[in-house]
């Protein structure tokens, strides 16, 4: 009986069961069921790196510049500084901006909570300043561990607007990077670092020529009744409109030095207004204190 078993067996698919004895036949290859384990663990690996590799973001374009602004009767300089970002794991994965100055040894950071996010088309992220209580990021020692406090409240845009269509870009970053407590801000070259959650990063350089000392009069607005009137020798002018809360409502350019406030459609919630005027060659603006409109 043993015999016509074993014999039974041998006219059959060659295939022993055994905890480390599963063979499985594939053409004149046999596979033990430890080798076929391995293998199918180490695909198991490769699909799972190739599932959740990120990839680096990317900076597509990048606008710096230096501006003065009037504050309590003095001018004081800051740096408005904003990048055109692109990741393929989606803007809800970009957390760091850096603005890195090695010479001086001072850097700025900017989180997702920080930053401004502007849409191309609606509003120049060279032509518009943010509304007053933009945190303040002040300068830090290379090395040290933290940001400075954000100062001042506000509201943050930390997403791109709902609205984006494929051909809009969106700018993240800051009009308001200053020294602490003051002071001019250094010239030369700066690092940017953008980085992701997964802290993947992209670093550009840039530099800031600006001069020393403005090179033009620091610009006018005078207002009157209805009217406007400019004195500026900024090649680039525009009005900032703001409304009763002091949030920026729109930026109106201006092609006259000087005009009447009805021909410039002003939506029925301005109440004030200030002058941006700008030098884009040479990376420079100047942005007026804020009036009421009268």
């Amino acid at each position: 009986m043993c015999s016509l078993l074993e014999g039974a067996h041998r006219n059959r698919e060659p295939v022993w069961w055994g905890e480390e004895m599963l063979k499985i036949k594939r053409g004149n290859r046999m596979i033990t069921l430890r080798r076929f384990k391995e293998i199918a663990g180490i695909l198991g690996c490769l699909f799972f790196l190739f599932a959740c590799s990120s990839q680096p973001p990317r900076i597509e374009g990048v606008r710096l510049r230096l501006i003065y602004a009037q504050k309590e009767g003095k001018i004081e300089e800051s740096l408005s500084l904003f990048v055109a970002p692109a990741d393929d794991d989606g803007f809800e994965d970009l957390e760091e901006l850096y603005l890195i100055h090695d010479e001086s040894q001072l850097y700025w950071k900017l989180t997702r909570q920080d930053w401004l996010s502007i849409e191309e088309g609606e509003n120049s992220p060279g032509a518009l300043r943010p509304p007053p209580g933009e945190p303040l990021l002040e300068g830090l020692a290379a090395g040290e561990a933290e940001a400075p406090p954000v100062v001042g409240g506000g509201e943050k845009n930390a997403s791109p607007p709902s609205s984006q269509g494929p051909s809009r870009r969106v700018w993240i970053g800051s009009h308001r990077i200053q020294m602490y407590p003051s002071g001019p801000l250094p010239r030369g070259r700066y690092r940017i670092i953008l980085r992701d959650k997964g802290g993947e990063q992209v670093e550009r350089s840039v530099g800031l020529d600006a001069p020393l000392t403005p090179v033009s009069a620091f610009p006018q607005l005078i207002l009157d009744r209805g009217s406007y009137r400019i004195v500026s020798s900024y090649p680039k002018n525009d009005l900032v409109v703001y409304d009763q809360d002091l949030r920026i409502i729109r930026t109106v350019p201006l092609s006259h030095a000087q005009g009447a406030f009805r021909d410039l459609g002003f939506p029925g919630s301005a109440r004030a207004v200030a002058l941006w005027a700008e030098d884009p060659d040479r990376g420079i603006a100047a942005l007026t204190s804020i009036q009421g409109l009268p």
